[in-house]
């Protein structure tokens, strides 16, 4: 890939996230046609390309920034990735002892997302199960000690039945809410206070936006023997995980829905808007993977949890958690955030 240099994807997200349809931006490859070019820009994710004549002079998305070409492109929303559908003839969603990662499984109050792999307790060396916050603690909404279960609700998963263990402890999402602030409610209200005067109809809130970096949890199994290290039709072991990331790894995962799915990691240091049932969050530094033929599907609903590996050693490379509408690009937690905001270790 040809690189140029360091661009801030932060500062530049805070500037372009106020542009029409803009979900995202990363650090990425740059397509014509809808093919890589081999070189790097900023990548800006937009819910639908406008034509120039359809923008304000102010909308329109600048072609470089700092010197750095901005390549946009159309991925409709980006949303996490829980089970939609119901399946039965689906091996992956029927009931596993042992199971392994790539299998059905979720909190008894969800539809159903996907084993991630069999982790341990980085000060206790206790086996836990590793997946998305989404799937196994119902987005914030659950407790610990609540029933996990394989294969998920969704996919004919019972407590009196399938509970193959009980949620250990998540990373909370954090979505926006509105400032309490004195100080902001008064500029807030002096604000409203100067449209209303001017008989305009825009009104201001005073909203704290804090962005995530992993959509995580571990559940601990009710037995050594209910859950394995292997991944379904994928290795028999990973034992170590990735440090450093690089536009261009190739990787791949095994999930719930689409089974084993293999791509390219197409950006980094993303920053993107994710759709959840209890509103859109924030993520920064995350993995944008897209298919190794662009258009593909990598993803679908259930894949959520799947762990990402990279293909020519089995080393852990990401967490999926979410994925642009059409299911071709693929939104993972960088794994060296899950291991540390989780405390796990993949050694046992």
């Amino acid at each position: 890939m040809n690189a140029v240099g360091n661009p801030d994807i932060g500062k530049i997200y805070s500037k372009l996230k106020k542009y029409p349809n803009v979900v995202g931006v990363a650090y990425g490859e740059v397509f014509k046609d809808g093919k890589p070019t081999g070189e790097l820009g900023i990548v800006v994710y937009v819910t639908k390309k406008l034509p120039p004549e359809k923008l304000l002079p102010n909308q329109i998305l600048p072609r470089q920034i700092g010197g750095v070409r901005v390549d946009v492109q159309e991925v409709g929303l980006f949303k996490a990735l829980p089970a939609e559908r119901r399946s039965t003839e689906n091996p992956r969603t029927w009931r596993w002892r042992p199971a392994p990662a790539g299998v059905s499984i979720g909190h008894y109050r969800i539809t159903a997302g996907t084993l991630g792999y069999l982790v341990y307790d980085a000060k206790t060396g206790e086996p836990l199960i590793l997946s998305n916050n989404h799937v196994l603690a119902n987005e914030n909404r659950a407790e610990k000690g609540d029933p996990i279960l394989q294969p998920g609700p969704y996919d004919g998963g019972r407590v009196d039945r399938d509970t193959i263990g009980y949620l250990e402890r998540f990373v909370p999402i954090r979505f926006p809410w509105e400032s309490e602030c004195p100080l902001s409610k008064a500029v807030v209200g002096l604000l409203n206070f100067i449209s209303e005067a001017l008989g305009r109809k825009t009104r201001f809130q005073a909203v704290v936006q804090v962005a995530n970096t992993v959509d995580a949890a571990v559940a601990k199994p009710i037995s050594e023997d209910a859950v394995t290290r292997k991944i379904l039709e994928g290795p028999d072991e990973i034992v170590d995980h990735a440090e450093e990331y690089e536009v261009g790894t190739k990787v791949c995962k095994s999930g719930r829905t689409t089974g084993v799915t293999c791509g390219v990691v197409s950006a980094v240091n993303a920053y993107v808007n994710v759709g959840y049932s209890g509103g859109t969050a924030i993520f920064r530094d995350q993995l944008i993977i897209r298919p190794e033929n662009p258009g593909e599907t990598i993803c679908l609903g259930g894949d959520s949890g799947s762990l990402v590996y990279t293909r020519e050693a089995p080393v852990a490379y990401g967490l999926l958690f979410a994925g642009s509408e059409n299911g071709t690009l693929l939104v993972a937690n960088k794994i060296s955030n899950v291991v540390r905001e989780l405390n796990i270790t993949f050694a046992p």
